[in-house]
């Protein structure tokens, strides 16, 4: 970088600082694409992991710090507390979703399967940026089905609308680069 700055200054006095911005501009999006790819394999694990893949709600605590320690490390905040990595509101924004489906795993299978049945008509199946719909409901509740009866029961008892609500799920593939960054939301949220 120092000899690309060198000969830019050389070849037109001042492009140092120019090269140094775009770098800087080059370094912020390659942090953000591993950011946005980290947040979407963790939400798919969670979600999505696939039937020998278990959560119980006391997994919740150690998958909270997790995001929070992912969260710190995309920050990159020095001694002084100076951010050397992307801006904390960024960061938050990309991975707020996610902390959103962390705390629903911390909740009570009765609470969740509740929810599941008795806001039916004002839960939407499915929302790009809510974590709190029917369908990461039902995935929560699924992952619990091995290691607990009440959800091994519900599953049972309500197999076909679980089905279909994650069918309706599986028909919006959604990305959290979309999600975040499309139309400048992150600006919107901002500004």
């Amino acid at each position: 970088s120092s000899v690309l700055a060198e000969a830019a200054a050389e070849a037109g006095g001042g492009g140092g600082a120019q090269l140094e911005a775009d770098n800087s501009e080059l370094r912020d999006a390659a942090v953000r694409g591993v950011l946005v790819a980290v947040v979407q394999a963790l939400e798919r694990i969670l979600l999505d992991g696939g039937p020998r893949r278990v959560f119980v709600p006391g997994d919740a605590p150690s998958l909270l710090e997790d995001v929070q320690l992912l969260r710190e490390f995309f920050v990159a905040r020095d001694a002084e507390g100076t951010v050397h990595g992307l801006a904390e509101e960024e960061v938050d924004l990309v991975s707020e979703r996610l902390l959103g489906i962390v705390r629903l795993m911390h909740l009570p299978t009765g609470e969740l399967t509740a929810r599941f049945v008795d806001e039916a008509e004002r839960l939407p199946d499915t929302d790009e940026r809510d974590p709190f719909t029917r369908a990461n409901l039902g995935r929560v509740v699924l992952h619990r089905a091995a290691a607990d009866p009440a959800a091994k029961a519900f599953v049972a008892s309500h197999r076909a609308w679980l089905q279909r609500v994650l069918q309706r799920q599986d028909a919006k593939p959604e990305s959290v680069r979309e999600r975040c960054y499309s139309g400048n939301m992150l600006l919107q949220r901002s500004g």
